[in-house]
């Protein structure tokens, strides 16, 4: 029980401080185009870090001291973009993207923190936010 209550406290400071905690950790945005999955994580994730779902859009890596190192989203141009088309900050992330897909031919696409504007990272935080203020199930679905 105190391990859940962990997690679901890290979710939430994750979401509420989302552009502090990736801008002092450097976190890396990594697209996988065949897949259309995207996350948003530290460099490197540790052995133990795990994805939960928590709800229909956002996974979260959480490793087994209940650390949350990183966001996963499914279907992410497909379905959260969709979700999220009228975001300016969403549309930014987007725009980010293709100018280093460009450059890119491989499936996996990777882009530093730091690329990124704090307005995108920003945005990104109020999607998190809102979405889990539209009532998101902190109960993970293992």
């Amino acid at each position: 029980m105190q391990k859940a209550i962990a997690e679901k406290q890290a979710v939430l400071t994750l979401a509420y401080n989302f552009k502090d905690i990736v801008q002092k950790n450097n976190w890396v945005t990594r697209y996988d185009k065949d897949a259309d999955a995207f996350s948003f994580t530290v460099d490197k994730l540790p052995n133990d870090a795990r994805l939960k779902y928590f709800g229909n859009e956002f996974a979260f890596y959480i490793t087994k001291n209940g650390q949350v190192k990183g966001i996963f989203i499914e279907y992410f141009k497909k379905n959260f973009v969709q979700h999220n088309k009228d975001n300016n900050q969403i549309k930014g992330l987007l725009k980010r993207m293709e100018i280093e897909e460009k450059d890119d031919r491989s499936s996996m696409l990777e882009i530093k923190s730091n690329k990124f504007t704090t307005k995108i990272i920003e945005g990104f935080e109020n999607v998190l936010e809102e979405s889990l203020a539209k009532g998101i199930n902190l109960d993970p679905a293992y």
